[in-house]
């Protein structure tokens, strides 16, 4: 059963423009199967026009605004709502074919052929390839410490804006980074082990000091994108999505053609419906999942070992016999824990049946004839598509 998480998300964006400036702004949520738009409102102030466009392909929405001359304000406020499977391996769904043309392996900040020793090494003996990109995921954040963004510098993020960043290699000779060098370092490591992965653009949930969108990954296991959050600063959960590329480059917050200065950007993400640490929870939930029926056999019997033994320990506050009053007792049969197992008993495995995580390919339109819809990468054969726990 798919239950709805609704997000309050605003953004406001002005800059000083010159005449016949203009911007492409990629500030708009995805319309998704799972991400859908409860309402949206868009203000524009010093602009001659504007006009919105979506890829067909990677459901990215961009604006583009031609600027008067002088102060350009651009003002979103809209209300995503994300669906999500309830606990109970409802998640798990036959998916279509991929399409090998969708998940390119070369980009500008992502080489993989630059990092062949590594995968050789660390990850190509791993199998199945759910439990190689975990490899790499792991491997990310044990090698390369996280540090903060860097200060926004005067002037409107564009494609030339990250020409200074480094590239995967240097990140992992740096040993440290942004969690857009931790996304592509993880892209071009999965590339290189023989995993396509792709960069997508999220809105920062729950970091109020940020100044760009957040980064995550997700990377093709069998037939279902799975996602992937390096930097661990925002749950899986709450990945309000904007874009999708192959790295940075090709999802920037705005491009800017023509003379722009004096950038500000102001951020506003909420979740009335529930808290950080209940969706810090799912997003626990959808990993045991995805380990119970996209992992090894030993990775799905160690989730039915833990729920056995939560269930056959003592509750909190239930009166039994757990031992002295100084001794804490074991904690709650875990519900996530017994969801993966039956998911693990019940799921036919080898990727024939998979837990998906959000699809980047656009949903049919209103206006579309009735009859089976065309299916894009991540679709399901009936046209849905699964959102993590």
């Amino acid at each position: 059963m798919l239950a709805p998480v609704t997000f309050d998300y605003s953004i406001r964006l002005s800059v000083e423009a010159e005449p016949g400036a203009s911007l492409v702004l990629a500030l708009l949520p995805a319309r998704t199967h799972q991400q859908q738009l409860a309402t949206e409102s868009l203000r524009v102030a010093g602009a001659t026009a504007h006009s919105a466009f979506t890829d067909a392909t990677t459901a990215t929405r961009h604006l583009h605004v031609a600027a008067r001359g002088g102060p350009l304000e651009v003002e979103l406020r809209a209300r995503p709502r994300l669906l999500q499977a309830a606990v109970d391996g409802a998640g798990v769904a036959r998916l279509a074919p991929h399409d090998p043309r969708r998940s390119p392996r070369l980009s500008r900040y992502c080489p993989p052929d630059r990092l062949a020793a590594v995968p050789e090494r660390e990850f190509l003996p791993i199998d199945p390839p759910f439990e190689r990109a975990r490899a790499i995921d792991r491997f990310v954040r044990r090698h390369v410490r996280l540090r903060a963004e860097d200060a926004p510098t005067p002037g409107l993020v564009s494609l030339d804006a990250h020409a200074d960043a480094p590239h995967a290699v240097e990140v992992l000779h740096r040993a440290e980074g942004t969690p857009r060098d931790l996304a592509h370092l993880a892209i071009a490591l999965c590339r290189a082990s023989r995993l396509p992965a792709r960069y997508v653009t999220a809105v920062p949930f729950g970091l109020p000091d940020a100044t760009d969108v957040h980064p995550w990954v997700e990377v093709l296991v069998g037939e279902a994108w799975v996602a992937f959050e390096p930097s661990r600063r925002v749950p899986r959960t709450a990945l309000l999505r904007l874009g999708t590329g192959r790295d940075a480059a090709d999802v920037p917050l705005a491009i800017a053609h023509g003379a722009v200065a004096g950038t500000r950007i102001a951020w506003t993400v909420e979740c009335p419906d529930t808290t950080d640490a209940v969706l810090r929870e799912r997003d626990r939930g959808a990993e045991a999942l995805c380990c119970a029926t996209l992992g090894s056999l030993a990775e799905a019997t160690r989730w039915h070992q833990e729920a056995r033994l939560a269930a056959r320990a003592p509750r909190r506050g239930d009166g039994g016999d757990g031992g002295d009053e100084g001794e804490p007792s074991r904690a709650s049969p875990s519900r996530l824990a017994a969801a993966a197992a039956r998911a693990a008993a019940t799921a036919p495995r080898g990727g024939a049946r998979v837990f998906a995580f959000p699809s980047a390919s656009s949903p049919p339109s209103a206006s579309a004839p009735s009859g089976p819809p065309s299916r894009g990468a991540g679709e399901t054969a009936h046209g849905s598509r699964i959102h993590p726990v």
